[in-house]
C-alpha cells in the first residue's frame, strides 16, 4: 500500500464510480478494481460495497478514508517544509494515439533541461477528453487532432475554457487508388463519390454535438477491429454488473456494439472464406486459420455481454439489489473475468504465446468460482438469505461469466496450436493439464490467491 494508491481509493468514493475514477486517474478500469481488490485483501476487509447506483463505504471503509485523507494531507504539510526546490516541476502532456506524436513529444521533454527537477507524464487521449483535462489543471499542454470542418467548434471550446489554441500543423486527406481505378486520372474528387468505397478516418466523432458528417462509405472491416469492439462490449456489461451505474444510454451502447460484432462476423467470415481458396503460403495458412476460429468467439463474447446487460437490466427495472456479500463475490468474479479477456484478447492483438499459455490455468481458477459462487447462493437460498428471483439473475450472470471464460480461453488455444498445425483443442488441455501437471497447478493456485473469494459471514434474513 502506497499514497498513490490511498489517493486512487480516495478518487473512487469521491466519484462514487470505479468506472468514473479510472477515466480521473488515466487507469484502466480493470487496473484500478485490482488496486482496490488488492487493499482490500492486504486489510482484511471491504472498503466499498456495490450498490445499483455505485459504491459507497461500509463502515468500515468509511473510518478508513477518515485516516487515508488524513495521512495524505499530513504528507503534504511534509514535503511543504522543503526547499522549493526539492519539489519537482510537473509537466502533464495531452497527446491522440499516434507514434509520431508520442515520439516527438518524447523527444521534446527529453531536450528540457536536464537539471531541472520533472517530473513528466504523456497522457493518451481524444481531443474532447484533452480539453476537459487541460480547463481542469490537469495537464499544462495538449496536443489535439480534428478535421477542418471542426475547426470553429474547437476554437469556440478553447475560449470558453480559457485556452490558447495554436494550429501546428496541417495534413490534407490522401486517396490511395490503383492506376486501373476509374477515378484516378480525375485531377479532383468530391466526397459524394467515393459512395461504396472504403475510407479510413482518423480523428474524434463529434456525433454528440450534432455535427456528423453524411458520408456514404463502407466500412472497413478487420479482426483486430472486431477484437477491440468485443472487449469494449464485454467490458461495459461487466462494469454494469460490478456495481456501475444502469443508464438506457449504456444499455443502447452495448447493444450497438453487439449488432456491429455481428457485422464483422458475417463480413468477415464471408471474405475469409473466399480467401481460403486461394493459394496460400503456410504463414498465411496459419493466419487465416487463426482467424476463423477467433471471430467466432469474439461474436460469441459479444452475446454474452448483452446477456448480461438484459440480467442488469431486469434489476433495476424490478429495483433488486444484490447482498454485500453476493455483490462481493461478483466483484472477485468480474476481476478474474476482465484478467482473463485482457490476458487472451492481448495474446491475439500481440500474437504473443508464452501469453496465451497463462490463460488456460486462469480459466481452471474461473470454473472453480463459477461453482463456489453458487454453492453460496444455494447455502443462502437454503437459509432464507436470499430470493429466489434475485438467485436466478446471480445464477445467469456467474454462468455468463465462465462461458466468456471459455471463449476466451478457445482463443489462447488456437493462438498457441494452430502455428502448429494441431486443431483439437481438448486433447491440447488434457495435455496440458497432464504434462505439466505442477506448473499448472502452481499458476491456478497463484491465480486462486489472487481472486480468493470473501469470506462467509453468517447473518439472518439477509436477501441476495
Amino acid at each position: 500500500m502506497n499514497t498513490q494508491h490511498l489517493q486512487y481509493i480516495i478518487e473512487i468514493e469521491r466519484t462514487r464510480s470505479i468506472s468514473q475514477a479510472a477515466e480521473n486517474l488515466f487507469l484502466g478500469q480493470p487496473n484500478l478494481s485490482r488496486i482496490l481488490h488488492d487493499m482490500e485483501q492486504s486489510l482484511g476487509f471491504r472498503i466499498f460495497e456495490r450498490t445499483s447506483r455505485g459504491v459507497r463505504p461500509t463502515e468500515r471503509g468509511a473510518k478508513f478514508l477518515k485516516h487515508a485523507r488524513n495521512m495524505l494531507r499530513e504528507m503534504d504539510y511534509i514535503e511543504a517544509l522543503g526547499p522549493r526546490n526539492a519539489v519537482p516541476n510537473r509537466l502533464r502532456v495531452c497527446i491522440p494515439r499516434s507514434t509520431r506524436l508520442f515520439e516527438a513529444t518524447s523527444e521534446y521533454i527529453a531536450s528540457l533541461n536536464p537539471e531541472r527537477d520533472l517530473d513528466a507524464r504523456i497522457l493518451e487521449c481524444h481531443a474532447r477528453r484533452a480539453l476537459e483535462i487541460l480547463s481542469s489543471g490537469e495537464a499544462e499542454i495538449g496536443v489535439i487532432r480534428f478535421r477542418a470542418e471542426y475547426r470553429d467548434y474547437f476554437e469556440e471550446q478553447t475560449v470558453q475554457r480559457e485556452l490558447s489554441l495554436q494550429i501546428l500543423s496541417k495534413y490534407r486527406y490522401m486517396l490511395i487508388l490503383p492506376q486501373s481505378h476509374p477515378l484516378a486520372e480525375r485531377p479532383a474528387i468530391r466526397m459524394s463519390e467515393l459512395e461504396g468505397f472504403a475510407e479510413i478516418v482518423h480523428g474524434d466523432n463529434l456525433r454528440a454535438h450534432g455535427r456528423q458528417q453524411n458520408v456514404a462509405c463502407r466500412k472497413i472491416y478487420t479482426v483486430d477491429r472486431m477484437a477491440q469492439l468485443t472487449r469494449e462490449a464485454i467490458f461495459d456489461a461487466i462494469a454494469l454488473v460490478d456495481g456501475g451505474e444502469y443508464t438506457a444510454e449504456k444499455a443502447e451502447r452495448i447493444e450497438a456494439l453487439e449488432t456491429k460484432i455481428d457485422r464483422y462476423e458475417d463480413k468477415l467470415g464471408t471474405y475469409m472464406v473466399k480467401l481460403s481458396r486461394a493459394k496460400l503460403s503456410q504463414k498465411d495458412g496459419h493466419t487465416l486459420s487463426l482467424l476463423l476460429h477467433s471471430i467466432s468467439d469474439f461474436e460469441r463474447i459479444s452475446d454474452h455481454a448483452v446477456n448480461l446487460l438484459d440480467s442488469v437490466k431486469e434489476m433495476n427495472e424490478k429495483k433488486m439489489s444484490f447482498s454485500p456479500a453476493a455483490a462481493g463475490e461478483l466483484h472477485v468474479f468480474s476481476l478474474a473475468v476482465r484478467d482473463i479477456i485482457e490476458r487472451s484478447f492481448d495474446s491475439f492483438l500481440r500474437d504473443d504465446v508464452e501469453l496465451a499459455k497463462t490463460v488456460e490455468p486462469l480459466e481452471a481458477c474461473i470454473d472453480d468460482i463459477n461453482v463456489n459462487i453458487k454453492s453460496r447462493h444455494i447455502e443462502r437460498l437454503t437459509t432464507g438469505q436470499c430470493t429466489i428471483e434475485l438467485g436466478f439473475v446471480l445464477t445467469d450472470i456467474s454462468t455468463n461469466f465462465e462461458r466468456v471464460s471459455d471463449h476466451c480461453s478457445n482463443i489462447a488455444v488456437y493462438e498457441i496450436q494452430v502455428p502448429k498445425d494441431e486443431y483439437d483443442a481438448h486433447e491440447y488441455l488434457q495435455n496440458v493439464k497432464h504434462q505439466e501437471h505442477a506448473e499448472f497447478d502452481r499458476e491456478e493456485m497463484a491465480y486462486e490467491k489472487r481472486y480468493r473469494l470473501p469470506d462467509i459471514i453468517r447473518t439472518a434474513g439477509a436477501e441476495e
